[in-house]
């Protein structure tokens, strides 16, 4: 109960200092790898806990600004995993279990939001190299051959 606390009274403060919120990215989820049998039962409620019920429950706190708002957008960043049927190499059935919940909850958002002045978006960016915004090589372009990056995905 603590941590749904601590999303109240972060949404609670992001409101106090802007009550109008055009844009909200979801871009939280928790990397977890491995088989199932192998994970524990506190890693697997935290993957989903996170990804899933920490998007709703962000986006739901955020509400009341992203309705003030006369350009408002919800988007959430999902990633390959949360596709029906995409390549299943790498994470763990949690993750992409999670991750389609995001897209789920996206697509349903989207339709109860229709007409409401709130567009709602869920991407799917492919696995990504992540580069760190501090370093230098953040103003490299993608070398051919790599994965994309971080960088390409803000750009």
């Amino acid at each position: 109960m603590g941590r749904a606390l601590a999303i109240v009274a972060a949404c609670e403060l992001v409101l106090a200092d802007n009550p109008t919120i055009d844009v909200l990215i979801n871009n939280g989820a928790p990397w977890l790898a491995g088989n199932l049998e192998e994970l524990s039962d506190a890693d697997i409620t935290s993957t989903v806990a996170a990804t899933v019920s920490g998007t709703i429950r962000v986006t739901k706190g955020l509400l009341p600004g992203l309705h003030r708002s006369t350009v408002a957008d919800i988007i959430t960043i999902v990633s390959t995993s949360g596709i029906q049927g995409w390549d299943l190499s790498g994470g763990s059935v949690p993750f992409y279990a999670a991750k389609h919940g995001q897209s789920g909850f996206s697509d349903k958002l989207r339709h109860e939001l229709k007409g409401r002045g709130i567009r709602v978006s869920a991407i799917y960016p492919p696995d990504f190299d992540d580069a760190d915004p501090t370093d230098a090589s953040w103003e490299n372009s993608q070398i051919e051959g790599t994965k994309i990056s971080n960088r390409e995905i803000v750009s």
